[in-house]
C-alpha cells in the first residue's frame, strides 16, 4: 500500500485539518486536490486549517492548488488558513495569489515541526505518553486564537508537544518530569522560553516543593501568562490516552494513578485551585475570542 503523503483530522470544534507532509510535488498533488475538494465541497466545514508544519517544499503547480483551494472555499463558504509555512513558502503562497491575512504562525514553522519529532523520538517506546502528547499538541492548536501574538501560539504549541519528554528514559535526571524536560531542552540550545514553559507546566512548582525540587526548578524562570495557562489546560483537559476529559475528572484520576502518598496528591491542595483558576481564565479568554 503506497503511503499518504496528505493526512486529514477533525477537531472537536468542527474544524478540519489538512496536512501534507514533506516534498510536495507533482506526485502528491492529485491526493492533495482530492482532499481539499472532499473537505470543501462535501465536508464544508466552518473553518479548514492547511497545516504545512512538515512541508519541505511546494512546486508551483501545489503553490496553484493552495491558492484555487482558498478560492474555492470563499465560494462554498469554508474560512481557509494556511498555518506553519516558513517564510518562504509564505512568500510563495501571497506569489501564488493567496492573502497574506490567510497565513498564521509563519515564523514558528520550524520550531513546531521540531518539537514534534523531538517529542516523537523521545516517546517512541511510550506509545501512551505519545498519545497523550498528540492530543494536548492538538488542544494547544485550539487556544491559540486566546493568545496575545503569533509567537505566543508557536510557544505552546512547541511546548504542549514537548511537555512531557523527561518521562523518556534517555532524559531521566531528577526523576521529575517537567524538570529532566526543562534541563533537556535547556541542553540542547533550545528557546529557553520553551523550556521554561515546559519545567513550569500544569503547576509543577507546587509537587517540585513536595520532592525538595524547588531550587533546581528555579533555575526555570516561571512565566504567568495565557501562554502557561492554555499549556496547563491543554494537559489537564487530555487524558493518558489521548482523549479529552474534564479537568475535575482529569486530577480525580491522577489521584487514582499516583496514589494517596505520591507527591502529586501531596501537593494537590495547593494545585488543583491554581490549575482550576488557569482553567476558568482560558475559558473567559476562548469566550471573548469567540
Amino acid at each position: 500500500m503506497a503511503t499518504r503523503r496528505v493526512d486529514v483530522t477533525s477537531q472537536p470544534d468542527g474544524s478540519v485539518v489538512i496536512r501534507p507532509h514533506g516534498h510536495v510535488h507533482a506526485d502528491v498533488t492529485v491526493e492533495l486536490r482530492h482532499a481539499l475538494v472532499e473537505v470543501i465541497r462535501h465536508t464544508r466545514p466552518e473553518r479548514l486549517i492547511l497545516d504545512l508544519a512538515d512541508v519541505e517544499d511546494l512546486d508551483p503547480l501545489n503553490l496553484g492548488v493552495l491558492a484555487a483551494a482558498c478560492l474555492l472555499g470563499d465560494d462554498q463558504h469554508v474560512v481557509v488558513f494556511v498555518d506553519h509555512c516558513s517564510t518562504l513558502i509564505a512568500d510563495e503562497l501571497v506569489a501564488a495569489g493567496v492573502p497574506r491575512l490567510r497565513l498564521r504562525h509563519v515564523q514558528g514553522r520550524t520550531l513546531v515541526r521540531d518539537a514534534r519529532r523531538l517529542a516523537q523520538a523521545l516517546l517512541a517506546g511510550l506509545p501512551e505518553r505519545w498519545r497523550h502528547t498528540a492530543g494536548v499538541a492538538a488542544r494547544a492548536e485550539e487556544l491559540v486564537g486566546t493568545l496575545p501574538g503569533a509567537a505566543d501560539g508557536v510557544a505552546l504549541v512547541a511546548a504542549a508537544w514537548l511537555h512531557d519528554i523527561g518521562y523518556a528514559e534517555q532524559v531521566l535526571d531528577t526523576g521529575f518530569h517537567p524538570l529532566d524536560g526543562g534541563l533537556h531542552l535547556r541542553a540542547l540550545g533550545w528557546p529557553d522560553r520553551v523550556a521554561c514553559l515546559v519545567a513550569h507546566h500544569s503547576e509543577a512548582i507546587c509537587i517540585a516543593e513536595v520532592r525538595g525540587l524547588a531550587g533546581r526548578l528555579a533555575e526555570f524562570p516561571r512565566e504567568e501568562s495565557a501562554v502557561a495557562d492554555a499549556l496547563s489546560y491543554a494537559d489537564q483537559t487530555i487524558g493518558p490516552n489521548g482523549l479529552a476529559m474534564e479537568l475535575d475528572e482529569r486530577l480525580a484520576d491522577m489521584l487514582r494513578r499516583h496514589g494517596p502518598e505520591s507527591p502529586n496528591a501531596r501537593a494537590h491542595p495547593r494545585r488543583a485551585p491554581l490549575l482550576r483558576a488557569a482553567a476558568r481564565r482560558v475559558e473567559s479568554r476562548r469566550c471573548a475570542a469567540a
